[in-house]
């Protein structure tokens, strides 16, 4: 795992981070916290339920996604893991089966790695860069009282996130993208 210059934190971490602040300012550590977990563990809790009604709420969340809000379809979150976000991909005349596919796809190998969660969100807290501003947050202490459970909670957007950006997008496997998804590589750096 390659690290920054005088950080403890890995440079995929930390080029997640910049991203997600340059692209979503109003981030706070409640969206952190979405952010990394969903960079290391995937999307497999969202496949949870009968497919039907996966392809029925994809679908409709798909059609009413606002072409207007995010500018880049697909923002990488960790080596493995992407975030396709619905309303560029339209903009950008991607197929919303090829999204659906890669994302239903993905969640079969996604992972439930708790201990490197946990380590990362340690190692950013104490990080000399981000530990200073995930702690400015009003929302840090929550979360890291969460996070003294044994189990990691699932957790929504924050309501400034949701109201700001409406976030419309799956989180999916940069392998199965890159197979699935036409064009997918001239969206990637």
């Amino acid at each position: 795992m390659r690290l920054n210059r005088g950080s403890i934190i890995p440079s995929w971490l930390n080029d997640t981070l910049i991203s997600e602040f340059r692209y979503f300012p109003l981030t706070t550590a409640r969206d952190i916290y979405k952010l990394l977990y969903q960079s290391i563990m995937g999307s497999s809790h969202l496949i949870t339920k009968d497919i039907l009604l996966i392809r029925k709420e994809f679908l409709d969340e798909w059609t009413n996604a606002d072409i207007s809000r995010t500018p880049i379809p697909f923002q990488i979150i960790s080596p493995r893991f992407l975030r396709c976000h619905f309303c560029s991909c339209k903009f950008h005349e991607i197929e919303a089966k090829e999204v659906l596919n890669s994302f239903i796809l993905s969640a079969s190998i996604s992972n439930q790695d708790f201990d490197l969660f946990r380590s990362l969100w340690k190692n950013m807290i104490e990080d000399h860069h981000w530990g200073i501003i995930l702690k400015k947050f009003d929302d840090f202490s929550e979360i890291n009282t969460l996070l003294a459970q044994k189990t990691l909670p699932l957790m929504h957007h924050s309501q400034i996130y949701r109201d700001t950006y409406k976030p419309a997008y799956r989180v999916i496997s940069r392998e199965i993208a890159e197979k699935e998804i036409k064009n997918f590589a001239i969206f990637i750096k």
